[in-house]
């Protein structure tokens, strides 16, 4: 979801370049926009490692907490 929304935003910042940097005002709004793709994309990365460290670290203890099947 990151990743779309990041995409989607840098590729409108694209497309408004012209008027992203026409006027002080919308250098800002573009600031802005930057300022949160850069937050999108670092979230991404950010849980794209704590999901691939918590699923290494933690999947032993998983296996061993599940019950055992009883022998009928």
């Amino acid at each position: 979801m990151s990743f779309t929304i990041s995409l989607t935003l840098f590729a409108g910042m694209q497309m408004f370049k012209q008027q992203l940097a026409s006027t002080e005002y919308m250098t800002i709004v573009g600031g802005l926009i930057g300022s949160l793709v850069f937050f999108l994309i670092f979230s991404l990365v950010a849980l794209y490692y704590v999901n691939k460290i918590a699923q290494t670290k933690y999947a032993p203890v998983v296996v061993s907490a599940t019950p055992a099947k009883k022998k009928r």
